[in-house]
């Protein structure tokens, strides 16, 4: 085989020499870059791993339709409160309201939340995000009370007296 190709090679025109040249450069300059921009693009793209679902309930302190903030322990004795923030999925689904703009702050809610970890070239990131919002009741009603100088209490309803 190897004395075929070198008669072949012995040969051919100049022309043809010069391609074939060419052609084997080509070949070897792809076989050596192209696994490494292979890996390159391969590696660039972060790939979601360890997904796991969640749940948190509590008393909702801001929200947007792209964000919630979850207000699940409150210490009243420390007076101390734990809050999670998290993103909202666009494919987020709203139980018991028509929409996300219906839910207010103060609101009690139910959050099922996804966390998954990424591969990026970094490092692994761990990340969560809300996939269903659960309206479960609205913020308490404020008393509309005003303190009278006799000491009474006036709801609101009727016009003070003087």
């Amino acid at each position: 085989m190897i004395t075929q190709i070198k008669e072949y090679l012995f040969n051919v025109s100049g022309q043809k020499l010069r391609r074939l040249i060419i052609f084997i450069m080509a070949l070897t300059a792809f076989a050596v870059f192209g696994r490494g921009l292979i890996a390159y693009a391969q590696n660039d793209t972060p790939k979601k791993t360890g997904r796991i679902m969640k749940g948190v309930s509590g008393e909702v302190s801001a929200i947007s339709k792209d964000f919630i903030a979850v207000v699940y322990r409150r210490d009243e004795a420390k007076g101390s409160e734990e809050e999670i923030a998290l993103p909202v999925a666009k494919d987020v689904i709203v139980e018991h309201k028509k929409s996300i703009a219906e839910i207010g702050a103060g609101d009690l809610v139910d959050v099922e939340l996804e966390e998954y970890t990424e591969e990026t070239p970094e490092g692994p990131k761990s990340k969560r995000e809300a996939k269903v919002i659960r309206f479960v009741s609205a913020a308490p009603k404020q008393a509309n009370s005003v303190v009278l100088d006799s000491g009474t209490q006036n709801s609101g309803d009727e016009p003070e007296e003087e």
